[in-house]
């Protein structure tokens, strides 16, 4: 992964904290990047939210949803859609 984060820059645009959450979550996440991430300030609730979506996103990816598995599906993509869609 290319950082997002300059040697000399003591914290990334805004717009690329969401790849620094998604290389954290990868476990590409270098050492000064995830120090960034852990700083509080006003982007922490964002990264926050930004890192439960995430994992959300992979659980149901492989099939688990608020702790249950998932049916098997024939339409998988329905699925998803309605799923986005709300509740």
């Amino acid at each position: 992964m290319n950082s997002p984060l300059k040697d000399t820059a003591p914290l990334a645009p805004v717009h690329d904290w969401n790849e620094l959450v998604s290389a954290l979550v990868d476990g590409e996440c270098r050492p000064d990047e995830l120090d960034v991430l852990l700083q509080s300030g006003p982007q922490r609730q964002a990264l926050d939210e930004a890192w439960s979506c995430y994992h959300a996103v992979g659980a149901a990816l492989r099939g688990w949803l608020d702790g249950h598995p998932l049916p098997p599906s024939e339409d998988f993509a329905a699925v998803v859609l309605a799923r986005l869609a709300g509740p």
